[in-house]
């Protein structure tokens, strides 16, 4: 609770927009402007509990380009185009950070 007493701006509570299913599932997250971003999703979509944990599960603010990262976090106007994320998620069981062509192959033939 004390990391989002420092996140969460002197204002409103959200406590009438977001659930303690909400702040759970925010709560395991580091990055101050992940939260803010899940946050502003949850307020401007109205997500359940189990859509928010279905975006953190996918990885979508990770998934953002920088440059759309950076328009968030300075707060500029954003177009549909800087959120549509990269289609290509690959669930990367052998622990390694760099996929061989080979390798990528096996897991796309394996799903």
């Amino acid at each position: 609770m004390r990391q989002f007493y420092w996140l969460i701006e002197k204002g409103a509570p959200l406590a009438h927009q977001l659930t303690w299913s909400h702040y759970s599932e925010l709560l395991p997250l580091k990055d101050f402007n992940e939260i803010n971003y899940y946050i502003r999703m949850c307020i401007t979509h109205n997500l359940s509990k189990r859509q928010l944990r279905e975006r953190i599960k996918n990885r979508e603010y990770e998934r953002l380009d920088d440059k759309t990262k950076e328009k968030l976090i300075s707060q500029k106007e954003t177009s549909v185009v800087d959120f549509i994320k990269n289609p290509i998620a690959i669930k990367n069981t052998t622990n390694k950070e760099i996929i061989s062509e080979k390798v990528l192959q096996k897991v796309i033939l394996e799903n």
